[in-house]
């Protein structure tokens, strides 16, 4: 009895290594080829007959890391049969790095009170065309591509061009019907003496 726990231990510990190796194997092209040199690797054996707390803990890993690739195959040595899995990730530290800067920006103290104004305005009439396309508002434009509008000293698509972040793309979907909706609102705030621009 002993002898074939040890054996199925063995067995797996040579199929872990062997799946660890073909994962490697198969990711060098690829780790070379993009220089991203800070992708990880990890194992996962599970057995058919887990009970679900080796699959929680895979899935914990899972959610936890920005997960690039998960290679896996069933492993049967003797009467003992597993799953292992090979994923390659970036760890948890590595992924926040990788994001844009995250930090929030109070934008009533990094602008003016009239840019902030502008801001605010500008900030609705994104979220009525986000609304519109049936899209997230920072896809419209970000509060840092709004705040770079609401600053700018003329609003046209020339200067929406020179933005950051606002490609040609942005412009054909959103910059017209954006300006439109400016001077839309600058023909009614008008007669109270105030334009939004």
């Amino acid at each position: 009895m002993r002898i074939g726990a040890e054996r199925r231990a063995i067995a797996a510990d040579r199929a872990e290594i062997s799946t660890l190796f073909a994962c490697l194997f198969s990711n060098l092209y690829r780790l070379w080829r993009s220089k991203f040199f800070l992708m990880q690797i990890r194992i996962f054996t599970i057995s058919i007959h887990d009970a679900g707390e080796e699959q929680v803990a895979l899935n914990r890993f899972l959610g936890g890391n920005r997960i690039l690739r998960v290679d896996q195959e069933l492993v049967r040595a003797g009467d003992a049969a597993f799953w292992s899995f090979c994923v390659t990730y970036l760890s948890s530290t590595q992924k926040q790095g990788d994001r844009r800067d995250e930090r929030k920006v109070d934008y009533k103290h990094e602008l003016d009170a009239e840019t902030f104004a502008r801001f605010e305005r500008y900030r609705t009439i994104r979220k009525t065309l986000a609304d519109e396309k049936a899209v997230p508002a920072f896809a419209v434009f970000s509060n840092a591509e709004l705040a770079t509008i609401a600053a700018l000293p003329e609003l046209s698509l020339v200067n929406l061009r020179k933005i950051p972040g606002i490609g040609a793309k942005k412009i054909e979907r959103y910059g017209e019907q954006f300006l439109q909706e400016v001077q839309r609102l600058n023909s009614q705030h008008e007669a109270n003496g105030r334009t939004v621009e």
